[in-house]
């Protein structure tokens, strides 16, 4: 479960709230700094991390989504989706690209700022 919201809105109460369930908890700081090991390089586009099934088979992925919540996902729940889908198809906007050099880093520095990721997962 995530929480977000503007500043003022109540997600720090929600949060701490949540916290509060023993069956729930807050990540830990070494959680976010290493969240999970890479994806295989043959699995990069199959890792179930990977949003790639959901580029693929958006109302699938999101019927998935509501069964685990046990959510009710009606025919006026997919028929919105799939309109909201053809109203802004992928790349509608073109397309973004971004380079370190426009950020004023260099692979180098990130390399160096995220080292112990990097050989921790050996990548």
């Amino acid at each position: 479960m995530f929480v977000f919201g503007l500043p003022r809105t109540g997600t720090t109460m929600t949060i701490n709230l949540l916290n509060a369930d023993s069956q729930r908890r807050c990540f830990l700081r070494w959680e976010a700094l290493n969240p999970v090991p890479p994806a295989a390089t043959g699995a990069l586009h199959s890792d179930p991390r990977c949003h790639a099934e959901q580029l693929r088979d958006p109302i699938g992925v999101m019927q998935k989504l509501y069964a685990h919540f046990n959510e009710p996902f009606t025919s006026e729940t997919e028929a919105r989706m799939k309109r909201q889908l053809a109203r802004n198809p992928q790349g509608k906007h073109g397309k973004h690209v971004y380079s370190l050099q426009e950020f004023g880093l260099s692979a180098p520095a990130v390399r160096a700022h995220f080292r112990s990721y990097c050989e921790r997962f050996d990548i």
